[in-house]
């Protein structure tokens, strides 16, 4: 159950992210365009595509901790012993969920107080989308107790 969870998650999350990041690039090009070629801008293209983007940085982000592809300077983690690398990993896990139910608590907060008010252009209430926040401090907590762990394959060169 948690298996289909996890890749129905992980499905809805990777085109999630190839939709918003399409739509972003098809209405910033399309508003260049009418700005430029025929001097007619669409008032709501700049609003839709930074609320894209939004979005896309918290889907991105939902998948780097789902794949464990986050930056990291890994210079001093490396001249560290085997258990320094296991304690650091320890710290590091706990410190990294602390952020994300503080981001998770904080970000539903910012939602709630966010409704009554508006985007400007479209008219698409704040707190819908603030809930990004929760949602992806959620999903990301999901990723951090339930790690990816990539299927076995066998190798002619093993």
């Amino acid at each position: 159950m948690l298996k289909k969870f996890d890749r129905g998650l992980d499905a809805v999350l990777t085109f999630c992210g190839a939709l918003l990041f399409s739509i972003a690039l098809v209405i910033t090009a399309v508003q260049v365009f009418l700005r430029y070629a025929i001097n007619q801008p669409l008032f709501w293209a700049e609003e839709l595509a930074r609320l894209c983007f939004l979005w896309m940085i918290y889907v991105g982000s939902i998948l780097a901790v789902r794949y464990d592809k986050h930056m990291v300077v890994d210079i001093f983690y490396e001249t560290l012993p085997q258990w320094g690398k296991r304690i650091l990993d320890t710290i590091v896990l706990v410190v990294v969920g602390v952020f994300l139910i503080v981001l998770t608590k904080e970000g539903y907060g910012l939602v709630l107080a966010e409704m009554t008010s508006v985007t400007p252009a479209m008219q698409i209430k704040v707190g819908y989308v603030y809930s990004i926040i929760p949602l992806a401090g959620l999903a990301m907590l999901f990723y951090l107790v339930f790690p990816y762990k990539p299927a076995k394959t066998s190798s002619l060169s093993e």
